[in-house]
């Protein structure tokens, strides 16, 4: 997070897709920026490959279970067709 004109904490402006997956205990979250820029990302800012994004969002699911829109638990499969379609969908990296 960045820290706004206020003092309070916001979305750092280079994430299109903010907190989409967010790690509550961590206080992070995976963001998603494209891959075709014409601004930089911090160089303190970890980039993950789709794998990386997925397993770690598995991982986040673990501590933090996600939820479906019926209320159920998101399963691994969900979590990686979840990533993959933001990714696909928005041509983000």
């Amino acid at each position: 997070m960045d820290r706004g004109p206020n003092g309070d904490l916001v979305v750092p402006s280079w994430v299109e897709c903010p907190g989409f997956i967010p790690d509550p205990i961590k206080k992070t979250f995976i963001g998603f920026s494209p891959s075709k820029r014409e601004y930089k990302i911090p160089g303190t800012v970890k980039v993950l490959t789709l794998e990386e994004a997925q397993a770690r969002a598995r991982s986040i699911n673990l501590e933090s279970p996600m939820k479906k829109m019926d209320g159920t638990i998101m399963s691994d499969e969900d979590i990686n067709t979840l990533i993959g379609l933001i990714v696909a969908d928005n041509d983000y990296d």
